[in-house]
């Protein structure tokens, strides 16, 4: 029994070997590691990944960022001794901690890495103004970036998903030389990295290159703050004395002094540091004025030519004038611009050694004849300084009028007619598509009426151009208006008036927007007026006419209401009462034998009041011909009344309609009696007032009433009897009963 245990332990022992050796190869993956050359950096440092204790000569990978969202695998191999060394750039990442994990044939080993953020700089030494681009990496991913340069924020901005960004571009701004800068970014986790930034001096002449006389400016920046600079332009120091401001800047002007022509240097010296640049000095002459129309005169002076030369002075190649220099070469010459095309032409001095030469602009001239004139005038533009034979259009403000074409020296003369438009002044333009030329033309305002004589109350067509545009215009005849118009867009109107009441003989019509105004003549022949132009039947009208001969007949629409006879001056005054007629217009019509005027006389149209209804009550019980009567009502041009009975409320059934009536009260007669009604079914009555001009009231609200055939006092005395009938009654049952009890 002994020795079968024994053998049964010796089996497990093999057994649990023969296991672990197909689990773990002895020698290999239980030894298996990794080790960094560093364990943080910035992306793109250079990072070495040494593996060891794995199966020799075996294939694998590296794992840059295992397990995380930015995975960066890397093929790897052992050596004989089971070494694999890996050398790469850190990848683009977020900043953070990250595995790397190395697996050679089934075996695994890891180590840590942290990405730390980092930026870079296109440039660290600079020069106040510089550009220079930032970028950076291993910040947080899209987190927002604030860069800063010392303590001002230059910029903001967001890193991608791999906590990149960039180039973010940034100008130096004014910085000493004398502290050290510092360029740093950091995000919204904290993650920041800075760098150092040396702003080195430096010295600007704007221009760099003139002649004698010139103002040049001389800037210096990355001095020391607040420093005394010396400044000197070739052997000679700026006598003013330049201080620069706390971030090291300076700024001067100076003119440079007379000398040959040859190159300055400029230089400034803070006692620390110092800086310099060039600047060219060469011959060269000024225009007076630069610019200017054919016929011009000009002055040249010139500087650092030869001394006492003589020189000639060219427009274009072709000599304008002569001159000579003088002992310290300069010049004064003094010439009138020649007929010329528009545009820049070369102004070149020569002295047989030295030239120089400047710009000088002939511009475009335009004439207008005549400046001002009404719609329709004739208009000349003459121009020079265009283009040579080119095609000229001449437009009055943006309306393009006519075209021509210049000649070999840019001129030209074209004519136009003046277009509708406002009255005011207008541009008018000349161009050759390159070269433009103005005048102005002030547009004057005018009117025509037609016919230019007629009597009052005729019509005439007035027409006008030359007002504001869009304006409102007043019509006059002499000081009376008669009529408003508006002007359209182009200043110009069309309208017609009436003749008003005025005597006859020679008016002046004047049409006016407030600003522009213009006048003609107009006659009236005949006139009528008639006053009071409206009333009510039986208002006195009166009528006067002037123009008109012998009788004269006066008529309300088709009656003649008055007749007469004009006196020795066509004179006449004549009046009659208004007849009664419906509200509204009536036309008054006066003629003669030759002459027929008509004025609107217009009748009253106010309607009278609404009438009260008085008796009978309302809900009233009534006989059969029952009297009625109402508040009487008043209206000046008289009044009647309209009567009506209706078996409903609507009036639809009327009984019995009375009209004309001029009392306000109605007693029903004869065959006029109402038929017997109960109070269920009454009688409605109502009134209208209606005045002689046929303006009516509205009726009033009807009142109620039933009519009983059967005498009220037939009717209490038969209650009287019935009540004297019942007593009685009473007292002889009461007799009848008293008996019984005695019996």
């Amino acid at each position: 029994m002994f020795k079968h245990k024994a053998f049964l332990r010796v089996m497990v022992s093999v057994l649990t070997l023969a296991v672990l050796g197909a689990v773990v190869p002895l020698g290999t993956a239980l030894a298996a590691g990794v080790s960094l050359n560093s364990t943080s950096g910035s992306v793109g440092s250079t990072l070495v990944i040494t593996g060891t204790g794995f199966q020799a000569n075996s294939s694998g990978s590296v794992v840059f960022g295992s397990g995380s969202s930015f995975p960066y695998t890397y093929a790897a191999t052992s050596d004989n001794a089971g070494t694999v060394s890996s050398t790469i750039s850190v990848p683009p990442a977020p900043a953070g901690t990250y595995n790397i994990v190395v697996t050679i044939a089934g075996a695994s080993a890891s180590a840590a890495f942290t990405i730390n953020a980092s930026i870079t700089s296109s440039a660290y030494y600079v020069h106040v103004g510089d550009q220079i681009a930032i970028t950076g990496s291993g910040f947080a991913a899209s987190s927002t970036v604030t860069i800063r340069y010392d303590s001002s924020i230059i910029s903001t901005t967001t890193s991608n998903a791999y906590g990149s960004f960039g180039p973010v571009y940034f100008t130096v701004p004014a910085s000493t030389n004398s502290v050290a800068h510092t360029l740093y970014a950091v995000d919204a986790y904290g993650n920041y990295w800075p760098v150092s930034i040396t702003v080195q001096a430096a010295v600007k002449v704007t221009p760099n290159t003139g002649s004698v006389g010139d103002t040049i400016t001389i800037a210096g920046s990355g001095f020391g703050a607040s420093r005394t600079v010396t400044v000197t332009f070739g052997t000679t120091t700026l006598s003013s004395v330049q201080t620069t401001d706390s971030s090291g800047s300076f700024s001067t002007t100076f003119t440079v002094p007379a000398g040959t022509a040859h190159s300055v240097t400029v230089s400034a010296n803070d006692g620390i540091v110092s800086a310099s640049a060039s600047f060219s000095l060469v011959a060269g002459i000024r225009l007076t004025p630069t610019s200017g129309v054919v016929g011009t005169s000009v002055t040249a002076t010139g500087t650092a030519f030869g001394a006492s030369r003589s020189l000639t002075v060219s427009m274009d190649g072709v000599q304008i004038a002569t001159g000579s220099t003088d002992s310290n070469g300069n010049f004064s010459v003094a010439f009138t611009i020649p007929t010329a095309a528009g545009g820049e032409h070369s102004i070149t001095a020569y002295d047989g050694i030295y030239s120089a030469s400047s710009t000088f602009t002939v511009l475009p001239k335009t004439t207008i004849s005549p400046q001002t004139g009404v719609v329709g005038t004739n208009v000349t533009v003459t121009g020079s300084g265009f283009g040579a034979n080119r095609g000229v259009t001449i437009s009055f403000d943006n309306f393009q009028m006519t075209t021509g074409t210049t000649d070999s020296t840019g001129g030209f003369s074209i004519s136009f007619a003046v277009p509708a438009s406002a009255g005011a002044a207008h541009i008018v333009y000349a161009t050759d598509g390159v070269n433009t030329g103005t005048g102005q033309f002030t547009t004057t305002a005018r009117i025509s009426v037609d016919p230019n004589s007629g009597p009052t109350g005729s019509q005439v067509g007035i027409t006008g151009t030359g007002f504001k545009a869009n304006a409102a215009i007043s019509i006059r005849l002499d000081s009376g208006q008669v009529k408003s118009s508006v002007a359209d867009a182009s200043g110009s109107f069309s309208d017609r008036f009436v003749v008003p009441d005025v005597n006859a003989g020679n008016y002046t019509v004047t049409a006016s927007d407030g600003t522009n105004s213009a006048t003609t003549s107009f006659t009236v022949t005949a006139s009528m007026q008639i006053s009071p132009a409206s009333g009510s039947v039986g208002t006195t009208v009166t009528v006067k006419g002037t123009g008109f001969a012998g009788t004269v007949t006066v008529k309300y629409d088709d009656k003649v209401v008055s007749t007469t006879t004009a006196d020795v001056n066509g004179a006449f005054t004549t009046a009659f009462d208004a007849p009664v007629s419906v509200h509204g217009d009536h036309v008054i019509t006066v003629n003669d034998a030759t002459i027929t005027l008509q004025r609107t006389f217009t009748m009253d149209s106010t309607a009278p009041p609404v009438p009260a209804l008085l008796t009978p009550a309302n809900g009233s019980v009534e006989r059969a011909k029952p009297s009625f009567t109402w508040t009487a009502v008043t209206d000046p041009s008289g009044v009647s009344y309209i009567f009506q009975i209706s078996t409903d409320a609507s009036f639809s059934n009327i009984v019995l309609q009375k009209q004309d009536l001029t009392v306000a009260e109605y007693k029903l007669e004869g065959s006029e009696s109402l038929k017997s009604t109960g109070k269920d079914a009454p009688y409605y009555w109502r009134v209208r007032a209606v005045d002689q001009a046929s303006n009516q009231s509205a009726f009033s609200t009807p009142n109620t009433f039933s009519v009983s055939t059967f005498p009220a006092w037939a009717m209490w005395l038969l209650i009287g009897i019935g009540a004297v009938i019942v007593l009685l009654l009473v007292l002889w049952l009461g007799i009848r009963m008293g008996r019984r009890t005695t019996d």
